[in-house]
């Protein structure tokens, strides 16, 4: 088996890339990123939204490249443009790192060694590019598909064994009732991204008719949010009054200013006399000091948070994903949140590539003598 070592690099930096981009492409996915530490540039990139392009994820863009690029580099004949595509793939990549450097001032750890990989992936085809190919043989496909195999699978079954949030915290437990789906809500009405969140999650219970929905709401108020708190002590009023489920309707997709929680008030249908009472009162303070004891103490990672039973979904997710957790919920399952359907498509691409592959090597002119 003779090749030039160039055309060695270049496939394991795609594998490299391969296997890092289906990590990726998983916690685009998942509710709950399997590989992104929670909290860190990663998973900060995820939740703002800069993992997606027109609503497909980079990462899967990626993947594409990464496989067309393997793929490519099984055709002795185009060995030229396997390079050109190479150093256009490191190009991406060196744009890549600018813009986590410059302009999202935050670095995915993971993408890093993506784009490392593309420069890597880069160099080796500019050296493929220049070299002449001539009385080269490529077996081994079979290797390779392998190979491709375990970058493909690995990630999606180390997935599928992570728990999708981890064990319950006491204090989420604490409010659970028995024979019901416990949806436990950690918010701040001020919250984009819990405002964005919350008509998903109302939309998911009306999609889920069936299921028998004990929701909690617990409001953690946050410091950078100057309207928060005021929102807070409003909604606990109304809670007072059996009406916090019309009155968190309003605030979350409302103005915050004391005005229109005057009017958010007179929409729920409200006692005025009492809200005021209640808001003008230093119990409701001691209620609100209570929620946030309670979610600060329950293993506190951002908001919204939202159990569904023992799955935490932490982040706006999509109406898709509160529905699927509140049907598995009803169902009485639980799921690590890892979509299945990609298994058979790997095992089909890399048949595929190993027929390709296979091919290609038999058609390629015997090493001279």
């Amino acid at each position: 088996m003779i090749r030039p070592r160039s055309l060695l690099a270049l496939r394991l930096a795609c594998l490299v890339a391969i296997g890092v981009s289906v990590a990726l492409l998983i916690d685009s996915l998942r509710p709950m990123p399997a590989f992104c530490v929670t909290g860190s540039g990663c998973d900060q990139i995820r939740r703002l939204g800069y993992g997606k392009i027109a609503g497909v994820p980079v990462a899967g863009l990626g993947l594409g490249a990464f496989g067309g690029l393997f793929t490519l580099t099984f055709f002795p004949a185009a060995r030229q443009m396997t390079g050109l595509a190479a150093m256009a793939g490191g190009v991406v990549g060196l744009g890549l790192i600018a813009a986590q450097a410059f302009i999202l001032h935050l670095f995915c750890k993971l993408c890093l060694v993506v784009d490392v990989s593309a420069i890597a992936a880069a160099v080796a085809g500019y050296f493929l590019f220049h070299s002449s190919g001539v009385g080269e043989r490529d077996d081994g496909q079979l290797m390779w598909a392998g190979a491709l195999t375990a970058a493909l699978g690995l990630p999606w079954a180390l997935a599928a064994s992570t728990p999708p949030g981890g064990p319950v915290p006491a204090a989420v437990r604490s409010l659970w009732k028995a024979d019901h789906v416990n949806v436990v809500e950690f918010s701040d009405f001020e919250c984009p991204y819990c405002r964005l969140a919350h008509p998903r999650i109302e939309a998911a219970r009306q999609a889920v008719p069936g299921a028998r929905v004990n929701l909690v709401r617990r409001t953690l108020p946050l410091p950078m949010h100057p309207h928060a708190r005021d929102a807070s002590r409003a909604w606990l009023c109304a809670v007072e009054q059996g009406k916090g489920d019309a009155m968190a309707d309003h605030l979350f997709s409302g103005d915050l200013t004391t005005a229109a929680i005057d009017e958010h008030a007179q929409q729920s249908a409200l006692d005025l006399d009492a809200f005021h009472r209640c808001l003008q009162g230093t119990a409701i303070d001691d209620t609100l000091a209570s929620h946030i004891a309670l979610v600060r103490g329950a293993d506190f990672k951002g908001l919204p948070a939202v159990w569904v039973n023992e799955r935490l979904l932490l982040g706006a997710s999509d109406e898709s994903v509160y529905i699927e957790a509140l049907r598995q919920a009803a169902a009485g399952q639980t799921g690590s949140g890892t979509p299945t359907w990609p298994v058979p498509v790997v095992l089909v691409v890399s048949l595929v590539l190993a027929g390709l592959g296979w091919r290609a090597g038999r058609a390629a002119p015997a090493p001279d003598a």
